[in-house]
């Protein structure tokens, strides 16, 4: 591979990542913003309602209104931004390492940038399984 290639990916790969933090800052920021509903506010009702959705469980009203809102926001094209960031500031690490080296053999410290990957890409997968229960929500009601 070229060393110009490794740069210009490492550019790239910096500016992707600061556009998906930049959504990602304004996503997080409308949730922030939100009026919490009772339900919400208690610890672990995410999981308790997302579970009942998963098995086909009845729900309360507000249970179901909830449900509604978490399947919306993990919708939501802005929610990928998250995971996105993520990756692409482990191609950010992986590239410029690699245009760093100049040409000479990788060691296991360039390869660090995979784990972010990794991550990403199994927060992106977890976002993408919980999104897909809408079908599912519509069958409850």
């Amino acid at each position: 591979m070229s060393l110009v290639l490794f740069g210009y990916l490492t550019i790239v790969a910096l500016a992707l990542a600061l556009v998906f933090a930049a959504f990602a800052a304004v996503y997080v920021k409308r949730l922030g913003d939100r009026t919490p509903t009772p339900i919400s506010e208690e610890i672990g009702s995410a999981k308790a309602v997302m579970n009942k959705v998963r098995k086909r469980e009845p729900m309360s009203k507000d249970e179901f209104d909830y449900a509604k809102q978490i399947i919306a926001d993990r919708r939501s094209l802005m929610a990928y931004c998250i995971p996105g960031t993520l990756f692409m500031l482990g191609c950010f690490y992986v590239f410029g390492s690699l245009y760093y080296l100049h040409g000479a053999r990788a060691s296991e410290r360039t390869f660090l940038g995979l784990i972010p990957m990794i991550t990403s890409t199994n927060l992106a997968v977890r976002t993408l399984r919980s999104a897909r229960l809408k079908g599912r929500l519509r069958k409850i009601s």
